[in-house]
C-alpha cells in the first residue's frame, strides 16, 4: 500500500511545478479534506492511499496521472467557458428558462437550463475529462505510461460483460469513452465531436445536448430509471471555475489598488506650480481616486461573497499554508520515524493595519521632496580616479600639466585621462536561526 502522506511532498512540488500561475494551488487527501478544521477550498483532491499495485513507483504513477487529470481542466481551458459565448454556438440556449441567481457561474447557468442539472453536470464532467484526456498525452509524452495503469486500475475485479449489460450506466459510459467496450449506437454517432480540433470545452457541451437527450429520454421510457445522480470528480467543475473567477478578482483588485495609491502619491502639496492650477490638479485626481475606491469596495465585496460560497476562512494562520512533512530521529532506538514532523510554510499577513495608513497619512506631504533629494545622491560605490592610461573621460588638470611639460621641453606624462572605478561592495547577509527543542542541549 502506498499512502499520500509517503508522497505528499513530491505530490505539492509536482503541482506547483505545472502550475506557474501565482496564486498556489491547495492539495490535500480525501481525509484530510473532511477532517480539515477550516472549510478552505481544495483544488487537487487525492486517494488517501493506492494500494492496487504492490511497489510504490507503480502507485505513485497513479497518484501522479490523477494530478495531471485535475490539473487539465485549468490547463485546457474548462474553467474559462463562457455562457454568452455558447449562446453564439448553440443559439436555443438564449430562449431556455435559467432559474440561478446573479452569483451562479457560467456552467452553473449552463446546467440550470436542463430539466435535471445534476445529471446535466454529471454528464458534462465526464465528457470534458475524455476531451482533456488526448490533450494530456500530447502535451505530456511521459504521461502514457500512467495513462495504462490507470486505466488497469478502474477495472480491476468488475467484467466488462457485466459494465455492457448496463450501457447507459456510469461505469459504462466511462469504459467506452476509453475504448474498452462499444457505446451504443445513439451515442456513439457524437461522440468524435469530443476530440474534433480544436478541442474547446464547447466540444463537451456539443455532446452533452445530444447525449442528455438519449440518456434522460431512455429515463423516462424504461421502468428502471437510469442513474442520473453520476459520481462526481472530486472538485466539481463549476466549482473550479468559481475558484478561478475568484483568482481573477482578485488580481483586479490588486491593480485598482495600485492605481489608488499612484493617484494619492500624485497629491504632492510642496509642487511648484500656481495654486489654481494646484488645485484643479487635486480636484481632478481627487475625483478619480473616488471612482477607483468605490469600484473597488465594489469588488472586495463580490470576492468576499464568493469566498464564503467556497468556504474559505481568512484567518491569517491558514492562509495559503503548505505543509511539509519529515522523518525525525528517534536517538533511543536510532532509527527514523517517517513522517514525524510537520512543517507549516505560510505567507506572512499582507492585511491593511489602521497604525500604517495614518502613518502614510502624516508622511505622505515630505515623499516627493525626499525622492527628488535621493535622485540628486551619486552612487557612493563609484570613485573617479584621475591620471591613467585610458578611460571614459578626459582629465582635465593631467592634460593642462601635459601641456606646459611639453611647452617648456620636458617629458610629458602620457596619462591624460579619468575612469569610474567601484572601490566598495554591497553585501547582505541571511541569518537562518534554529528554534527547534533539539538546539537546547549541547551536542557530545
Amino acid at each position: 500500500m502506498t499512502q499520500y502522506v509517503e508522497l505528499e511532498s513530491e505530490l505539492r512540488l509536482f503541482v506547483e511545478a505545472l502550475h506557474t500561475a501565482a496564486t498556489p494551488l491547495r492539495v490535500q487527501s480525501v481525509s484530510q479534506r473532511e477532517e480539515s478544521s477550516s472549510r478552505k477550498f481544495v483544488d487537487v483532491v487525492l486517494p488517501d492511499a493506492i494500494d492496487f499495485y504492490p511497489t510504490m513507483e507503480m502507485n505513485r504513477s497513479i497518484y501522479l496521472w490523477k494530478v495531471l487529470e485535475q490539473l487539465a481542466f485549468r490547463q485546457f481551458g474548462t474553467t474559462e467557458f463562457s455562457f454568452e459565448t455558447a449562446c453564439e454556438q448553440f443559439p436555443f440556449l438564449k430562449h431556455a428558462e435559467k432559474s440561478v441567481g446573479h452569483r451562479a457561474t457560467d456552467l452553473e447557468t449552463l446546467f440550470a437550463t436542463f430539466t435535471d442539472p445534476l445529471m446535466a453536470a454529471n454528464l458534462f464532467d465526464l465528457l470534458e475529462a475524455a476531451r482533456l484526456e488526448p490533450l494530456i498525452l500530447v502535451h505530456y509524452p511521459g504521461s502514457q505510461r500512467l495513462r495504462m495503469l490507470l486505466q488497469r486500475l478502474l477495472y480491476p475485479e468488475v467484467s466488462l460483460q457485466t459494465i455492457a449489460s448496463s450501457p447507459y450506466s456510469l461505469a459504462a459510459l466511462r469504459a467506452g469513452l476509453r475504448g474498452l467496450i462499444t457505446l451504443p449506437n445513439e451515442l456513439l454517432e457524437t461522440v468524435d465531436l469530443l476530440y474534433k480540433l480544436p478541442s474547446t470545452v464547447y466540444n463537451s457541451v456539443a455532446v452533452l445536448f445530444e447525449w442528455y437527450k438519449v440518456i434522460y429520454s431512455r429515463q423516462e421510457s424504461d421502468s428502471e430509471p437510469i442513474e442520473s445522480s453520476l459520481e462526481e470528480l472530486p472538485v466539481r467543475l463549476d466549482t473550479l471555475q468559481r475558484k478561478a473567477r475568484l483568482e481573477d478578482w482578485e488580481h483586479d483588485l490588486d491593480e485598482l489598488q495600485d492605481q489608488i495609491m499612484s493617484l494619492e502619491l500624485q497629491l504632492d502639496p510642496r509642487n511648484d506650480i500656481d495654486a489654481e492650477h494646484a488645485e484643479q490638479l487635486a480636484g481632478s485626481i481627487r475625483e478619480s481616486s473616488i471612482a477607483l475606491a468605490q469600484t473597488r469596495d465594489q469588488l472586495q465585496r463580490r470576492i468576499d461573497v464568493e469566498k464564503s460560497i467556497l468556504g474559505i476562512n481568512e484567518f491569517v494562520e491558514n492562509r495559503q499554508a503548505k505543509i511539509f512533512h519529515y522523518p525525525e530521529w528517534n536517538h533511543l532506538t536510532h532509527s527514523y520515524l517517517p513522517n514525524h514532523c510537520t512543517v507549516y510554510e505560510r505567507i506572512a499577513d499582507s492585511e491593511q493595519n489602521p497604525k500604517a495608513e495614518a502613518l502614510m497619512q502624516e508622511i505622505k506631504p515630505f515623499i516627493q521632496p525626499v525622492r527628488k533629494q535621493f535622485e540628486q545622491l551619486k552612487p557612493a560605490a563609484l570613485r573617479k580616479v584621475k591620471h591613467v592610461l585610458d578611460g571614459e573621460d578626459i582629465d582635465i588638470d593631467s592634460l593642462i600639466t601635459c601641456r606646459i611639460d611639453l611647452k617648456a621641453g620636458y617629458f610629458a606624462d602620457q596619462r591624460p585621462f579619468s575612469r569610474q572605478v567601484r572601490t566598495q561592495r554591497d553585501v547582505s547577509a541571511v541569518l537562518l536561526v534554529d528554534l527547534s527543542a533539539s538546539t537546547d542541549d549541547f551536542a557530545e
